[in-house]
């Protein structure tokens, strides 16, 4: 199985080298949008809602009196969450869209990629994003390896309540287990989006296709989440280091490039 899997990340490197540039400008213009535009929005928009109804911080501390006395900020703040999980999937579908243009080479431009992400949007039913909030904070960390948005740190569990239990070593064994649990969950689920986004089905069909379809082939897909997790992380230490070497190799042997090769390099990183 392990062999199958290593086979598999050597035919998805094969396929992203052939159309590097296409992925590149994929995820470059979602990921500029994301970081430049939405999530500066989303910040202001937050800070908005905290100063029009007088809260001054949000904490585990606090979160009684935001509640009971400042009802209309709670449920501005409670509209911003559901946004963030609906701007995620909109980001995921951009992405599959886009990758799935690119491997069965359509000839599909970004603004047609963006449109159907769009109209996916619009056949959600309410019901579907209640299923996000499952979806996205609880399964999809844990799937990371494959699955990864900037936006997703805006609706994680918050640190300082996994810090609470964790003083516990009754709640930590728990956690181990219930971190074992969503693990399982989430390579049964990992398919969801893409049954979801490519295929239009409903979250509850897609749930259902997904795990039928990884019944039996846990560890095929776990060992694929796995290794492409592994390429990754070594592809992205490589890089980094290796920018940083030529950097610092600038700044004390070529000092006439280096304000050049400086910026050369934050660009590229």
């Amino acid at each position: 199985m392990g062999f199958r899997s290593i086979r598999y990340t050597g035919q998805a490197l094969r396929e992203f080298f052939r159309h590097w540039g296409s992925y590149f400008i994929l995820s470059f213009v979602v990921g500029e949008a994301i970081s430049q535009i939405i999530v500066p929005l989303l910040r202001w928009s937050s800070q908005m809602i905290l100063q029009a109804s007088g809260i001054a911080y949000v904490s585990y501390n606090n979160l009684g009196e935001i509640i009971t006395q400042h009802t209309w900020g709670a449920l501005g703040l409670l509209v911003m969450f559901f946004l963030v999980l609906l701007l995620v999937y909109a980001q995921f579908a951009m992405l599959l869209t886009g990758v799935d243009n690119i491997v069965h080479q359509r000839q599909q431009n970004l603004r047609s990629v963006f449109g159907e992400a769009i109209r996916d949007l619009q056949r959600i039913r309410p019901t579907t994003v209640l299923f996000f909030v499952f979806y996205f904070i609880l399964v999809i960390p844990f799937a990371g390896g494959i699955i990864n948005s900037a936006l997703l740190d805006k609706v994680r569990i918050p640190e300082f309540i996994l810090d609470f239990l964790n003083e516990n070593n009754f709640y930590a064994m728990l956690i181990g287990i219930f971190y074992l649990i969503m693990l399982y969950v989430g390579i049964r689920l990992i398919r969801v989006l893409p049954h979801m986004i490519l295929d239009d089905q409903p979250a509850g069909t897609a749930l259902r296709n997904s795990w039928r379809e990884t019944k039996k082939h846990f560890w095929f897909y776990f060992w694929r989440v796995t290794w492409l997790t592994a390429v990754v992380a070594v592809v992205q230490v490589l890089w980094t280091e290796g920018l940083v070497g030529i950097q610092t190799y600038l700044d004390t042997s070529q000092q006439t490039f280096a304000y050049a090769g400086s910026i050369i390099t934050m660009a590229t990183l």
